[in-house]
């Protein structure tokens, strides 16, 4: 054991007292080196008043925090106080970061900024009211289609930069969907996000009144056939025309559940037990499904009883 200390201890012990001392002082100087290091700092801007900032402005830089080595290796950029630069007496052109921009402690400094500086354009502030536009999505149920679409408020007022603000034309909702709706609908939208540079001075929801109509078309029939009924003279009567055109309109659902063409009759119960002559009586559609409505053409046509052999 004796042996060990002394060789520990005592054995080059000149060499070993050179290595301490040589230790302590790079130790000491190296805590006296210029040294460097990383952090983020984030950046405010004081908007001016009249004014936009229409440039993109970073809201964050990288600095390189110098100082002593002692100090800087020691630095943490949780003690950054975030930048705060008024550009309300700024004008277009570029903003540099400057060292004086960052609040460091003693005996640091900052060395560089990434990037280093921000260019600046400006645009008049100004306010416009718009008229609400809805955006409707999708289609409603087959036979039906989109009626009357009307909003409350019909109006927003907008503010922000000139230039985004004179080529809007409506402020938009986010779409609104009426796949496969058979009635009116009421329903609220949130306004669709502004432009770039331009803002809602209220951003209210939009109340949204959806009409529903049921789609409506036209059908024509030509030379229908025009049946006589209530006589029991039938032989006896004539029909002059004895053919009409009939137009249906309704919606499609209901002329889909018209099989064939529609029955045009005239009914000559009245005149059965007239004497012979012509008489002008009125046509009728009979037989329709529900909710669809006829145009007859002609409305009305001469029937001409001929004249009766007596009894024998």
């Amino acid at each position: 054991m004796r042996a060990f200390l002394h060789k520990v201890f005592i054995e080059d012990a000149p060499l070993k007292v050179l290595s301490l001392v040589l230790s302590v002082i790079l130790f000491l100087v190296r805590s006296d080196w210029d040294a460097s290091t990383p952090a983020y700092v984030r950046i405010n801007y004081i908007e001016p008043a009249g004014r936009v900032i229409t440039s993109d402005l970073t809201t964050e830089a990288k600095v390189s925090i110098r100082g002593p080595w002692s100090r800087a290796s020691r630095y943490s950029e949780t003690e950054l106080d975030p930048i705060t630069i008024d550009l309300s007496k700024r004008e277009d052109g570029e903003l540099r970061f400057t060292e004086d921009l960052v609040r460091l402690p003693p005996g640091l400094r900052v060395g560089t900024f990434n990037p280093p500086s921000v260019t600046l354009t400006f645009e008049p502030r100004i306010e416009k009211e718009l008229p609400v536009q809805p955006v409707i999505e999708g289609e409603p149920a087959e036979g039906y289609r989109l009626g009357k679409v009307s909003v409350m408020p019909k109006t927003i007022k907008v503010t922000g930069a000139k230039g985004a603000i004179e080529g809007m034309r409506n402020a938009q909702t986010r779409p609104v969907r009426v796949t496969d709706l058979k009635g009116p609908v009421g329903l609220t939208a949130k306004l669709a996000p502004a432009p770039h540079h331009v803002r809602f001075a209220e951003s209210p929801e939009i109340a949204v009144h959806i009409e529903i109509e049921r789609t409506i078309v036209e059908r024509t029939y030509s030379n229908v056939q025009i049946t006589v009924t209530g006589s029991s003279h039938l032989a006896d009567i004539q029909l002059q025309p004895e053919v009409a055109t009939v137009v249906l309109r309704g919606p499609a659902l209901a002329l889909e559940q018209l099989k064939g063409t529609p029955e045009v009759v005239v009914d000559a119960a009245t005149e059965d037990h007239k004497v012979p002559g012509t008489y002008r009586k009125r046509l009728q559609v009979v037989n329709l499904p529900p909710d669809l409505a006829a145009e007859i053409r002609p409305e009305a046509v001469h029937l001409i009883i001929a004249k009766r052999e007596a009894p024998r």
